[in-house]
C-alpha cells in the first residue's frame, strides 16, 4: 500500500503548504515537497516563511503597478476627450457655421467675406490649440532631459518592477521635435510593456541610433512570442504602437515568431539637412 501510494505522488514523500498574504489579504499559497522523509526544522520554516513574504510583496506591487498603468491611460483619454470636446469639436463647429454663412451669400461677396474671414480665424485659432495640446501630452520624463535620459529612466524602473532586465544601447540623437520625441517614448513604453505581460522572458533589449537618414528605435526579447496573424485582433497595443510611428511620418515593422521572442523596430526618415 505503501508502494503504491509513493508511485501516486512520483516518489514525493514530504509535503508543506506556505500561505501567501498581501497585508491581511490571502494571495495564494506555496507548496514544498521533498522525496525525502523527514520534517523541516525551525529555520527552514522560517525561511519559507521569509520567502513567502517577499513572494508576496511582489505579487501586490505587480498589481499596483498595473492598476496604476491603466489609471495613468484612462485619465489620459478622458483628459484628451474634454480636450477635444472643449476647443477642438468647439472651434470646427464655428468654423462649419461661418461657412455656411458665407457660402449663403455668394451672390454678394463683400457679405460673403465677414464669416469666410471669421472662419479661417477660427481655423487658425483652433490649429493652435490642437499644437498646444500635443504639447501638453509630452510625457513628464522628457520635461527636464533629453529622450536618451528618459529611455534609459524608463528602462531601469521597467527592470525594478518586473525583474526582467533590460540590455539598453541607447545613442544621444540630439534635439528633436517633441512630437517625436513624445510617441518614441510612448513607444518603447507600450513595448517593454508588452514584453512584462506576454513574453515571459527574462530579458529585453532596447536601442535608440541614429543615422544620416533616419531614427531607428528596437525593442526585443527572445520570450514566447506569438503568431502575427490575429494579434491585431487580441491587442497587444500593436495598432497603436504603428499608429503612433505613423503619426511622426515613420513606420513600426512588428517581428514575432512562437517560441523564438518579438522585435518591434520603428524608424522615422530625418529631415536633410
Amino acid at each position: 500500500m505503501q508502494s503504491g501510494q509513493t508511485k501516486l505522488t512520483g516518489g514525493l514523500r514530504h509535503h508543506a503548504s506556505i500561505p501567501l498574504y498581501a497585508g491581511d489579504r490571502p494571495l495564494g499559497i506555496i507548496n514544498l515537497a521533498t522525496r525525502g522523509w523527514r520534517r523541516l526544522t525551525r529555520q527552514e520554516l522560517d525561511l519559507l516563511t521569509t520567502i513567502a513574504d517577499q513572494v508576496g510583496i511582489a505579487i501586490e506591487r505587480a498589481r499596483f503597478s498595473e492598476r496604476s498603468i491603466e489609471l495613468a491611460r484612462s485619465d489620459e483619454r478622458s483628459r484628451m476627450t474634454r480636450e477635444i470636446h472643449d476647443t477642438l469639436a468647439q472651434g470646427l463647429t464655428a468654423v462649419a457655421l461661418q461657412i455656411e454663412a458665407g457660402l449663403s451669400h455668394l451672390d454678394a461677396p463683400h457679405q460673403a467675406r465677414r464669416p469666410l474671414t471669421r472662419a479661417l480665424d477660427v481655423a487658425r485659432s483652433s490649429l493652435d490649440e490642437a499644437r498646444r495640446s500635443i504639447r501638453a501630452l509630452r510625457p513628464s520624463s522628457l520635461e527636464n532631459g533629453s529622450l536618451a535620459e528618459a529611455l534609459g529612466a524608463l528602462s531601469r524602473g521597467f527592470t525594478a518592477d518586473t525583474g526582467v532586465r533590460v540590455r539598453a544601447d541607447i545613442a544621444d540623437v540630439g534635439a528633436l521635435p517633441g512630437e517625436v520625441e513624445a510617441e518614441l517614448f510612448r513607444i518603447a513604453s507600450e513595448a517593454l510593456t508588452n514584453v512584462g505581460k506576454h513574453a515571459g522572458a527574462r530579458e529585453a533589449t532596447l536601442q535608440l541610433e541614429a543615422t544620416p537618414r533616419a531614427l531607428r528605435l528596437r525593442i526585443a526579447d527572445r520570450g514566447a512570442g506569438f503568431n502575427p496573424r490575429g494579434a491585431r485582433r487580441r491587442g497587444l497595443g500593436l495598432v497603436g504602437i504603428e499608429e503612433r510611428a505613423r503619426r511622426v511620418g515613420g513606420r513600426a515593422t512588428i517581428r514575432s515568431v512562437p517560441g523564438r521572442g518579438t522585435s518591434v523596430t520603428v524608424t522615422i526618415p530625418r529631415a536633410p539637412s
